[in-house]
């Protein structure tokens, strides 16, 4: 396959070169002055039972020594890749990994299966159910110390959207996480915005003029150019550059993918999980909030926690930050640094120092 031979032409131990950049593979910028980011490209299966062995590809960032320390799997939505996590536009505003790695915290921010440098297995075989697994695999070898050559004793997982939906659904069904950060990703969402979104994605990515020399398996979609504003952010608050710079970056998502995203979350698997989850949404996030519909409420972290609680375990000690103002794209509005900080000041409470308020019974 020609995106096989492509991503294997580019492995390196460091952090991409910008000489190994493609449309579909954009470059990794630096973390930060004082981190440092190594590549990664972790065997994953589909499932228990598979045979075949895919490739994702990860940024393990950390600054300074990574021993010890609690890894946050970062992991991005729909037609977004890894560098969600690690804009390259004025990165001390937009980056997380450059805030997380500075907080002392070790990130590894990957490009979900059939994303950017990841490999591209067949579109009907990547779904919620077989990345959930997937992602099992690469908590397993953190744990091992198969990444980095460190073992990690806790593994939190940080998703935006539809990758929160797998955070979510991997911590359920397997058990083997501290805890999860969950972005744009509220159990009854905005059914309206979503519809919006799907209405928004071309027939075929090979027609979009970014993946059109990709080599890209059929079944892979893209958003239609000029889309991502409306859908993605609050476009009277956001900057017209990083939009722009969001376009130039977006990535794909398979037919697969697209079939099974289902609202509402199942219930059944946010009550299965039993560690700490802190739930982070835009306040005028379209895809989850609407202030005129009962129950959709993102005003305030108390209005999300109202809506939420009864869908969690009280093992789960449900906390919820809302960023004013922000759109669905969290990571890329202007104030974004304000809800990087609350998220590594919740790792340092609920997962390092694990002074937990008396309601809650997480497991050790």
């Amino acid at each position: 396959m020609a995106v096989a031979r492509r991503i294997a032409a580019c492995i390196v131990l460091l952090v991409l070169s910008a000489g190994c950049a493609s449309a579909a593979h954009p470059a990794q910028p630096t973390a930060a002055a004082g981190a440092h980011c190594q590549r990664e490209r972790l065997p994953v299966r589909l499932s228990a039972a598979a045979s075949v062995t895919y490739r994702i590809a990860g940024w393990l960032c950390a600054d300074g020594s990574p021993q010890g320390r609690t890894v946050e799997v970062l992991i991005p939505g729909l037609t977004y890749g890894a560098s969600y996590w690690n804009f390259p536009v004025d990165p001390a505003r937009y980056s997380y990994v450059r805030a997380a790695t500075a907080a002392g915290y070790v990130t590894l921010a990957i490009d979900r299966l059939g994303t950017g440098a990841s490999d591209y297995p067949p579109a009907a075989q990547v779904t919620a159910t077989s990345e959930a697994f997937a992602l099992h695999d690469v908590v397993g070898q953190l744990h091992a110390g198969k990444v980095g050559h460190v073992s990690f004793g806790k593994v939190v997982l940080v998703g935006h959207s539809y990758g929160s939906d797998i955070a979510l659904r991997e911590a359920a069904a397997y058990a083997d996480v501290s805890g999860v950060i969950s972005t744009g990703w509220l159990t009854a969402g905005n059914l309206p915005g979503h519809l919006r979104v799907r209405m928004s994605y071309d027939s075929s990515a090979a027609e979009d003029a970014k993946f059109r020399h990709a080599g890209l398996p059929a079944g892979y979609v893209t958003t239609k150019p000029g889309t991502r504003g409306a859908d993605f952010y609050n476009t009277g608050y956001a900057s017209a550059v990083v939009i722009k710079e969001d376009e130039s970056l977006k990535q794909t998502v398979s037919t697969g993918e697209l079939k099974t995203v289902v609202l509402p979350v199942p219930r059944a698997a946010t009550l299965a999980i039993h560690v700490p989850v802190m739930l982070v949404d835009g306040q005028t996030d379209a895809l989850d909030c609407s202030a005129g519909q009962p129950g959709l409420s993102c005003a305030t972290a108390g209005a999300v926690l109202a809506r939420e609680q009864a869908n969690y375990a009280p093992q789960a000690c449900l906390q919820a930050y809302v960023l004013a103002d922000a759109g669905h794209s969290i990571n890329l509005h202007p104030d974004a640094a304000g809800w990087f900080a609350a998220a590594s000041n919740w790792v340092h409470t609920y997962i390092d120092a694990r002074t937990l308020p008396a309601s809650c019974t997480a497991k050790a």
